[in-house]
C-alpha cells in the first residue's frame, strides 16, 4: 500500500451478528444492526453509544431518508418502520455493551410506515419509496408515496410484477428458487450525472455519466432525469426501471417498464456505479457482484459517434460477504480477507514504458488488474469508503465478532506517483513485508492443520459407519442370544475359576475378535452388561445388573482383545446369568452439534441407534452363562470324585420334593420356588434326572462320521465343550465328573438306549443323558443348560 500499513481501529463492541448485519453512515454518526431487534445508533465522534432502538422482530435492512433525519428497517414478517433520529436522542452510558445498565427505546407499531409481511427489500428515494415483495411465484415490484410525518403510513402509488424463473442460479433449489432468505433481492438507484436535486451518493444511491446512462436506460429516462431503480434478483437477474417515464399510468407504458440487463448466473449480492470526481480522471462504469464472485462491469466503449455498452465479466474468489464502491476500486470481503480491485485502467508510471505492446493487444480493451488483499479478515458489513485531507481511505466495517471498526488505508490503491522513500520508510516497508509473509504462513498453516483434521474426522466418520452398517443385523437377534448371520465382528466367552485370598471366584474373559476389513479406532469402547436370572433358584442370586466399559486405542484386522472381568465369588454365585457384549462410540469428537438444531436425518438406522451424551450402542454377541460352563471338571469317574464331595445313595428328586412339601404341624412353609430349592439344596442327596435325545438327531445336529468317536463319548464333550475344563473329558469313557459352583459333586453320564413304548412302529436308539448331584438346586440348574443346549442345537 505505497509504503505504509493498513491500520485497524476498534470503535466498539456488540452481540456476534448474523449474516444481515448492516451499516448505514450519517454524517459522524453510524447506524448499524446485527441481524437482531435492535437498531444501534453510534457516534464516532464522541465514540460512544447515543441511542438504542428496540424492533418487535428481526431487522433485516436498514435505509436513511435523503435528508438524515429519518431511518427506516425492515422487520423480519413485518413491514417497514420509519423513526426520527433528532425525536428519539438519547445519552447513555460510556459502555452500555459491557453493562447492565443500557437504555432501550422500543420502537411504537405506529410507526410502521408499510406492513406487509412479504417485503424482502426496499430502496428510499426522494418522495418515493420502492419495495420488492415475494409473491408466490412472482415478484412484486411496488412503488410508494413517502409519508410526511413519521407516524403516517405510504401510500400505494404503483405495483409490478416480474416472473419467476423456472430454471435460474444452480446454488437455489427449485422449491425456494428466488426465496433465499440469506440472499434478498439487491437494491439501488442510479441517476444521470447533474441531475437536479443531486443526490448524496451512498447508500444504494450512484450517478452515472449522460451517455453510459441513455445507452443502458434509453432516451426517455435520460430526457427527463429519470432516477432508475436496479434490482438484483436471487435468480441472477439483473432488472431496472425509471421511476419517471412519459405518459400517465393506464396507457400501456407502465408494461415496458421492466427490463432485463443481464444474467449474472449466480444472486446478486451488489449493485452500484464509479463515476470519477471532478478534474479527477477515473472510470465511469456499473458494476454488480454475484454471491460466489462473478463481476460485471458495464463501461461506455467505442469513438465518439459509436459508443455502445461494453459487459464484461469477471470471477474473483468468493464467496462476497459485503462490497462497497470509491470513485477507483470496488472494496468486498470474503470473511476471511478484504480485498480492493481497481476498476480502471492502471496508471502509466505503473507500467513498463520499455516494451511497446503489438496492434493486437492495442486493440483489446485493458483487463481488470487482480485485486490487493488488505489482510482484514472476519468483516460482514462495509461502509462506503470517504477520503480523508491526507489522502487516506477510510471505511467502516462490522466484524463476524460484532466489533464496529474503522478499516485506514493509507493511500488509495494504484493512485501512487513513485515518490522516493527514505531509508526509514524502506526499512519500515521490509519489516511490514515480513510481518505479512509471517502472517499468511501462520494462516497457511492453521488451514492446513484444520483440513487435516477434518479429513482426519471424515476418516474415522467413514470407519465408524461401515462398522456400523457391519453390526446393524446383530441389533435383531433372537431372544436365544444367537445372531442371524456370522458378524465379521465378534465375541466369544469363557468361564474359569481362580483362587484369591483363599476365596474362589469366578472370573469371565471375553475375547472381541476383528475379522472384518475395518480397524476399530480410538473412541470405540467394548462394554459388557451382565444381567442376574430373574428367578434365581438360590437366595443369594437376587441383584441388579453390572455393566463394565473397556476402552481401547486401535484394534487392526485380523486381531484380538481379551477382557477380564470378575462375574462373583462362591458365595454370591447365581445362575444361569446373561451377558451382553456391546461396541460404544462416543460422537461429539467427530459431529460437532450445530447451534440452529440441524442433524442427520432421523429416518436413518444411524441415527436410531444414537443414545443420550451422543453415542452409537451396538450389539456384537449375547451369551447365557450356566452351571455347564461354570464346572469344575475333575476327568472321568475312574479318576475319583472331589475332595469336597459328599455322596451317598442316589435319591429320586420328585419324591424328594413332594416329601419335603407336606406339611408339619406347627411349622408354616413358603411354598415359592425359592425357599423350597434354598431348603432342599441343604438335604444332600444325590439327586438324579435324565433325559433322552433322538441318536439320529444327534448324529445330523453333531455331524458325526461313522468312523468317528462313539455317539454317547461325543455328546458327552459337545455338552462341555464351553466349559475351559472340557479337554479333561477322556475320549474312551462316557463319563465325567465335576464339581458345582456351589461345592456340590457332578457326575454326568451318555449312554446310548433302545426306547420299545414311544413309537409304533418299533424301538428306537437314543442317548440318555444323566445327571447326577448332591444338590437339588444345582440338579436343576445343570438340567436346565443341558435342556437349553439341546434345544438350541435342533
Amino acid at each position: 500500500m505505497a509504503g505504509e500499513r493498513c491500520s485497524v481501529d476498534y470503535l466498539a463492541t456488540f452481540q456476534c451478528p448474523s449474516r444481515l448485519a448492516q451499516v448505514v453512515c450519517r454524517g459522524t454518526d453510524v447506524i448499524l444492526c446485527n441481524g437482531g431487534e435492535r437498531v444501534f445508533l453510534y457516534s464516532s465522534q464522541e465514540q460512544k453509544l447515543q441511542a438504542v432502538f428496540v424492533f418487535g422482530g428481526r431487522v433485516k435492512q436498514l435505509a436513511k431518508s435523503l435528508d438524515g433525519q429519518s431511518v427506516y428497517a425492515l422487520c423480519e414478517n413485518d413491514g417497514i418502520y420509519c423513526i426520527s433520529l433528532q425525536q428519539h436522542r438519547r445519552k447513555l452510558p460510556s459502555s452500555p455493551c459491557e453493562g447492565d445498565t443500557l437504555v432501550q427505546l422500543e420502537v411504537s407499531p405506529d410507526s410502521c410506515a408499510l406492513r406487509d409481511p412479504a417485503v424482502c427489500s426496499f430502496s428510499v428515494l426522494e418522495e418515493v419509496l420502492v419495495a420488492v415483495a415475494w409473491g408466490g411465484h412472482m415478484w412484486k415490484i411496488s412503488f410508494y408515496k413517502l409519508p410526511e410525518s413519521p407516524m403516517t403510513s405510504c401510500r400505494k402509488l404503483e405495483e409490478l410484477q416480474v416472473p419467476i424463473l423456472s430454471t435460474g442460479c444452480p446454488s437455489i433449489g427449485a422449491e425456494d428458487r428466488g426465496k433465499d432468505k440469506d440472499v434478498p433481492p439487491s437494491l439501488c438507484c442510479i441517476y444521470p450525472s447533474g441531475a437536479s436535486p443531486k443526490p448524496s451518493e451512498g447508500d444504494g444511491l450512484y450517478s452515472l455519466e449522460p451517455i453510459l446512462f441513455g445507452l443502458l436506460f434509453g432516451v426517455d429516462a435520460a430526457l427527463l432525469s429519470s432516477p432508475v431503480i436496479l434490482c438484483g434478483l436471487p435468480d441472477g437477474r439483473l432488472c431496472c426501471l425509471p421511476v419517471r417515464l412519459p405518459g400517465k399510468p393506464g396507457d400501456g407504458v407502465e408494461e415496458r417498464r421492466v427490463k432485463m440487463l443481464f444474467h449474472l448466473g449466480q444472486p446478486v449480492a451488489f449493485i452500484g456505479a464509479s463515476l470519477a470526481r471532478e478534474k479527477e480522471k477515473g472510470p465511469c462504469c456499473l458494476i454488480a457482484v454475484g454471491s460466489s464472485g462473478k463481476v460485471l462491469l458495464v463501461k461506455a466503449e467505442g469513438g465518439v459517434d459509436g459508443r455502445v455498452a461494453e459487459f464484461k465479466e469477471r470471477c474473483l474468489s468468493g464467496p462476497v460477504q459485503s462490497a462497497c464502491l470509491s470513485s477507483s476500486h470496488l472494496y468486498y470481503s470474503t470473511g476471511s480477507d478484504l480485498l480492493a480491485l481497481l476498476l480502471g485502467s492502471p496508471a502509466p508510471e505503473a507500467a513498463d514504458l520499455t516494451q511497446r505492446p503489438s496492434s493486437e493487444q492495442a486493440l483489446q480493451p485493458p483487463a481488470l488488474q487482480p485485486p490487493i488483499s488488505l489482510n482484514v479478515c472476519g468483516l460482514l458489513a462495509l461502509t462506503k469508503p470517504t477520503e480523508t485531507p491526507t489522502g487516506a481511505v477510510q471505511l467502516l466495517a462490522f466484524s463476524l465478532r460484532g466489533r464496529l471498526l474503522r478499516v485506514t488505508l493509507p493511500k488509495r490503491p494504484g493512485s501512487g506517483h513513485g515518490v522516493k522513500l527514505s531509508a526509514a520508510q524502506v526499512g519500515q516497508k521490509m519489516k511490514d513485508l515480513l510481518a505479512g509473509i509471517g502472517n499468511v504462513s501462520d494462516r497457511v498453516s492453521t488451514l492446513k492443520r484444520r483440513v487435516q483434521e477434518k479429513n482426519d474426522a471424515l476418516r474415522s466418520l467413514n470407519q465408524v459407519f461401515n462398522i456400523c452398517c457391519l453390526l446393524i443385523p446383530n441389533q435383531k437377534q433372537g431372544e436365544d442370544g444367537a445372531p442371524r448371520c456370522k458378524c465379521p465382528i465378534s465375541c466369544r466367552i469363557a468361564a474359569r475359576w481362580s483362587r484369591l485370598l483363599q476365596q474362589d471366584s469366578l472370573l469371565l474373559s471375553c475375547f472381541l475378535e476383528n475379522s472384518s476389513d475395518y480397524v476399530l479406532e480410538h473412541g470405540w469402547t467394548l462394554c459388557i452388561q451382565v444381567f442376574p436370572p430373574p428367578y434365581p433358584l438360590t437366595p443369594k442370586g437376587e441383584g441388579s445388573f453390572r455393566t463394565y466399559s473397556f476402552p481401547f486405542d486401535k484394534l487392526l484386522p485380523g486381531q484380538n482383545l481379551e477382557v477380564t472381568l470378575p462375574l462373583a465369588t462362591d458365595s454370591e454365585l447365581s445362575l444361569p446369568v446373561s451377558v451382553c457384549c456391546s461396541l460404544t462410540y462416543t460422537l461429539p469428537s467427530i459431529l460437532r452439534q450445530e447451534g440452529d438444531g440441524r442433524s442427520l436425518s432421523t429416518s436413518t438406522p444411524l441415527c436410531q441407534l444414537l443414545k443420550d451424551g451422543g453415542c452409537i450402542s451396538l450389539t456384537v454377541d449375547t451369551f447365557i452363562v450356566d452351571w455347564l460352563d461354570c464346572l469344575w471338571i475333575n476327568g472321568s469317574a475312574a479318576e475319583g470324585g472331589s475332595s469336597r464331595s459328599k455322596s451317598g445313595s442316589p435319591a429320586d428328586p420328585v419324591q424328594t420334593l413332594l416329601s419335603s412339601s407336606r406339611n408339619v404341624p406347627g411349622q408354616t412353609w413358603d411354598h415359592t420356588p425359592l425357599r423350597t430349592a434354598a431348603r432342599l439344596a441343604s438335604d444332600r442327596g444325590p439327586y438324579l434326572a435324565s433325559l433322552r435325545v433322538s441318536s439320529e438327531l444327534l448324529k445330523t445336529a453333531l455331524k458325526i462320521s461313522t468312523p468317528g468317536p462313539p455317539l454317547s463319548i461325543a455328546t458327552l464333550c459337545w455338552l462341555v465343550s464351553s466349559n475351559l475344563g472340557g479337554e479333561l473329558a477322556r475320549q474312551d469313557c462316557p463319563l465325567l465328573s465335576a464339581v458345582c459352583p456351589g461345592g456340590a459333586t457332578l457326575r454326568l453320564l451318555a449312554k446310548e438306549v433302545s426306547v420299545t413304548d414311544f413309537c409304533a412302529d418299533g424301538p428306537i436308539t437314543t442317548v440318555e443323558i444323566q445327571i447326577e448331584s448332591s444338590s437339588l438346586a444345582e440338579l436343576c440348574g445343570l438340567h436346565h443348560a443341558v435342556l437349553r443346549r439341546v434345544q438350541a442345537m435342533l
